[in-house]
């Protein structure tokens, strides 16, 4: 895969504040970015949060331009049914979303509208 054009690196690591990957010996929150292109040469990036804390905390999701968002594919947290839509079942402000205890999250890149 190529870098996106976001400048993003192929691979990076972040703790609670997206891009800060300084983690101290009570940090509980572990995410880890992988981003590049499609087959067809499309930006793409998934972002994988994890909350390893018994209790709840926030994690910020990489800003992206205008005309793309984050849309949350899966989180452990909720029901899981074909049907179900994580966007709307996660606590969620702008880029920052707040992790329930011992819970996962994965992001994937979405151009707006579609």
């Amino acid at each position: 895969t190529s870098a996106s054009s976001f400048g993003f690196p192929e691979i990076s690591i972040h703790n609670t504040t997206a891009w800060n990957k300084n983690f101290r010996d009570d940090d509980h929150v572990i995410g880890v970015m992988f981003a590049g292109k499609d087959k067809r040469g499309r930006d793409d990036a998934v972002f994988i949060g994890i909350n390893a804390y018994w209790e709840r905390c926030p994690v910020e999701l990489p800003g992206l331009s205008p005309e793309y968002d984050w849309n949350i594919d899966f989180y452990t947290n909720a029901p899981h049914k074909k049907s179900t839509d994580y966007n709307k079942l996660i606590q969620r402000q702008w880029n920052l979303l707040t992790l329930e205890p011992r819970s996962v999250v994965v992001a994937s890149l979405k151009k707006r509208g579609s």
